[in-house]
């Protein structure tokens, strides 16, 4: 989320950044914070879990379930 929170804070500023989160804690209510209690942003097993730096995302398209899931419910 860190990466998320910078590039969205970096180029909407910091509001984008708090209804960024409020729409992710209402979509999918605490989970993210839950499931990433105790992993830093340099966690070898968060990394394996992430596409490499710079993919376009695939939406729909894409082998995440929850990707698939924000893309349901955002249109995209």
């Amino acid at each position: 989320m860190t990466c998320a929170r910078n590039t969205v804070e970096k180029k909407c500023g910091k509001a984008a950044v708090d209804f960024m989160q409020l729409l992710l804690r209402n979509a999918v209510s605490r989970l993210p914070d839950i499931v990433c209690t105790g992993y830093g942003s340099e966690n070898h097993e968060c990394h394996k879990l992430l596409p490499p730096p710079g993919t376009q995302p695939q939406g729909s398209k894409s082998d995440s379930t929850l990707s698939r899931l924000f893309a349901a419910y955002l249109g995209n």
